[in-house]
């Protein structure tokens, strides 16, 4: 069995014993978890977004960037996300403008981003939610304002995520 994201993860190991035994079990796209926390046949693997290098290979393609606006949902993974970001980014704001536009409604933000300057770089994170409470999600952000950032000229990038080593794998 495959799992793909936190919940799922939480829903299954809760209850493997007793819905899934002995299923061997892949968590994928979730937080580092201790191989103990796991339990015999499964294994977990971890991706986390680098934003650093995901704005280093931003500013590489363009290199008269002046600011970065990193675009976050308002929901409870989109504010984790929003926190990495923060953290990695602040790298960068000696050289460059770094903005956070966070937790807004999906009209709100399309109107931020329509009147963005050029040498601006758009980093598009977790969109679950929109400041109001809507199911949203990135794709559909990047959709939504894929004709306000034609106007802009402000390319628009996800981040990549690094590659972890399988929790449980052997060493």
């Amino acid at each position: 069995m495959i799992i793909a994201g936190r919940g799922a993860a939480h829903f299954v190991l809760e209850r493997r014993a007793s819905i899934f035994p002995n299923v061997p079990v892949v968590l994928f796209g979730v937080e580092r978890t201790a191989k103990s926390a796991l339990g015999p046949g499964a294994v977990a693997v971890s991706a986390t977004p680098d934003w650093a290098a995901t704005l280093g290979l931003a500013l590489r393609l363009h290199p008269d960037t002046r600011r970065v606006v990193v675009v976050h949902g308002a929901g409870p993974l989109d504010r984790a996300w929003e926190a990495q970001a923060r953290r990695n980014l602040a790298v960068y704001e000696p050289r460059i403008e770094v903005r956070h536009l966070a937790g807004l409604p999906l009209d709100t933000l399309l109107a931020e981003v329509s009147g963005l300057p050029a040498g601006t770089v758009i980093l598009v994170g977790s969109v679950i939610s929109d400041g109001i409470g809507r199911t949203v999600g990135a794709i559909s952000v990047v959709e939504a304002a894929r004709p306000s950032w034609a106007r802009s000229s402000a390319p628009s990038l996800r981040p990549a995520c690094s590659e972890r080593k399988p929790a449980g794998e052997a060493n």
